[in-house]
């Protein structure tokens, strides 16, 4: 037989900073310890005339794709916690909306406070 379910997706939108304007900084001492950071600048909005003083134009996606291979389905057949399974599908590599989030402050997409505002209670 052939299983129902074999992807579970989860994404949201966040804002995207301004090419022309995006201001690098050094993370904090904290935000390194938090979020485990090792480059030297992340980004923040700043504003111009090209973003309206905004700081940001346009969107981008992040995403959290869980796999529903034999493990997890299992594991959701016999009503496992859901805290056990989200551990057994980051230890195949599943990236979750927080963490994306932060993938793209990295990159220089978005800024810390985009991420983690659209991620509130999303972290663990």
């Amino acid at each position: 037989m052939m299983p129902s379910l074999v992807l579970i997706v989860a994404q949201r939108l966040v804002r995207r900073l301004c090419n022309e304007c995006k201001e690098a900084y050094e993370p904090t001492a904290k935000e390194r310890e938090r979020f485990k950071w090792t480059q030297d600048l992340i980004y923040r909005a700043k504003g111009c005339d090209k973003c309206s003083h905004i700081g940001y134009r346009g969107r981008t996606c992040i995403g959290e794709v869980l796999f529903v291979d034999d493990e997890i389905r299992q594991y959701i057949r016999t009503g496992v916690d859901s805290n056990e399974i989200k551990r057994a599908a980051a230890s195949h590599g599943m990236l979750t909306l927080h963490e994306s989030a932060l993938k793209k402050v990295e990159a220089g997409i978005t800024s810390l406070e985009e991420a983690l505002s659209a991620t509130v209670g999303t972290e663990e």
